[in-house]
């Protein structure tokens, strides 16, 4: 049976815009500045790090959050954008360069059943 995988990668600032938005809706804070790089934790947490430059101060922080809050954040900025993202898919975050990407993979088992008694009753019709 065929298999769907997508792999969706956010610019930096595309990742920033969609954490920006997802902290104001959850009213959470990050710090002021441009998100530079992203990378996994070295940590067994599983956090993903990034590291964000704050030009006025001339400084680089490091900022670790978790997986399941960036990606909440991506599908927002996802839906906004008008992406679709299956519902009943798998979704994981991967880094890949400098990026993060948001990978989706659809269940193989797909209900065919379904489409096909759709597909005669639309025949039907």
């Amino acid at each position: 049976m065929p298999r769907e995988d997508r792999r969706i990668t956010f610019s930096n600032a595309e990742l920033q815009e969609a954490l920006v938005a997802h902290c104001l809706r959850r009213k959470a804070s990050l710090p002021s500045g441009q998100i530079t790089s992203v990378s996994p934790s070295p940590e067994p947490n599983g956090d993903i790090l990034l590291t964000i430059h704050n030009e006025q101060q001339g400084k680089s922080y490091s900022v670790g959050l978790q997986p399941e809050f960036i990606a909440a954040a991506l599908i927002y900025y996802c839906k906004g954008a008008n992406v679709p993202i299956p519902r009943r898919a798998a979704k994981s975050l991967s880094v890949s360069g400098d990026n993060i990407c948001l990978q989706i993979l659809l269940p193989e088992q797909l209900e065919r059943h379904a489409f096909v008694i759709h597909g005669i009753e639309a025949i039907a019709k």
